[in-house]
């Protein structure tokens, strides 16, 4: 990759050139530069199966340990995203990585008894248009507040406390993304981002910053393993430390000092010291 610092250095950056920032970038790179290009190999996928499936939700602890159990349970090829909707119905997006319908549709099958179907569709269609670009315009910060976290598993007390948020009233907007699978191959210290043994990210999201939201995530907090801080407005020392476990966050912090000195780059999650939570969006 190719980054510019806050003296304006432009540097290239990989595993050789400075490849210890190379090796912060990769999980706190907002916070040592602006990225101005990339370089990677994507994995040849230009055909996938598409199932999206609407749930019937009568109690939320038993279907999400059911959903949890059948994304572990299913191969890799299979990306797999649960949106709560409210009113008791949940809407997943299932992703088959390959273009073999009668493989597709055995790997696909298991989350058809997940709960009872309200609605589904399956369908082939290029990978490109799995997500479809919006065209809007760029406007920087959203205004909602998000909180976030890793799992291991849906099960125990964490489907018991997803449950307790919903009922709070904070339900409608929450996604749980499946993890794992080709992340976890990377060893956890080989970049900033250390979390390389989760299978979920859950984030809840609220349209404003409110005590009864924030009360209702630190009730869910202790069941997470982990955070992804992309997807969490709270900019407190607890969360920077879930988001960089053991001696990741030291390592960081003195490259932060070396390569950007004066705090340049703060608006993001701060690694060099936690303002005070300001409740924004990110």
């Amino acid at each position: 990759m190719e980054l510019v610092t806050s003296d304006g250095s432009v540097l290239a950056l990989d595993s050789e050139r400075h490849a210890d920032l190379f090796w912060a970038v990769r999980g706190a790179g907002a916070n040592l530069g602006i990225v101005t290009s990339l370089e990677f190999r994507a994995s040849r996928t230009p055909v996938v199966a598409r199932a999206t499936l609407q749930y019937r939700v009568d109690r939320l602890a038993p279907f999400l340990r059911t959903w949890g159990e059948t994304v572990e349970a299913a191969p890799r090829e299979i990306s797999a995203f649960l949106y709560l909707m409210g009113g008791g119905f949940a809407l997943a997006t299932v992703v088959h990585a390959g273009d073999d319908p009668a493989v597709a549709g055995r790997d696909l099958t298991p989350f058809l008894s997940v709960a009872p179907l309200v609605g589904r569709r399956a369908e082939l269609l290029p990978y490109a248009a799995v997500v479809t670009a919006a065209r809007a315009p760029h406007r920087g910060r959203q205004g909602g507040r998000t909180h976030s976290g890793l799992a291991v598993h849906l099960d125990g007390e964490l489907s018991e406390r997803l449950e307790g948020l919903a009922r709070a009233g904070f339900g409608e907007l929450l996604q749980i993304r499946s993890v794992g699978g080709a992340v976890n191959d990377v060893p956890a210290d080989a970049t900033a981002y250390a979390h390389r043994h989760q299978n979920f990210s859950i984030t809840a999201v609220a349209p404003y910053a409110s005590p009864e939201f924030d009360e209702a995530w630190a009730a869910v907090r202790p069941s997470l393993d982990g955070l992804y801080l992309s997807f969490e407005s709270a900019f407190t020392p607890e969360r920077l430390a879930e988001a960089y476990p053991g001696t990741t966050l030291q390592r960081l912090r003195d490259i932060k000092r070396r390569i950007d000195p004066d705090n340049v780059f703060h608006q993001n999650f701060p690694v060099a010291g936690v303002p005070a939570d300001n409740g924004a969006g990110v």
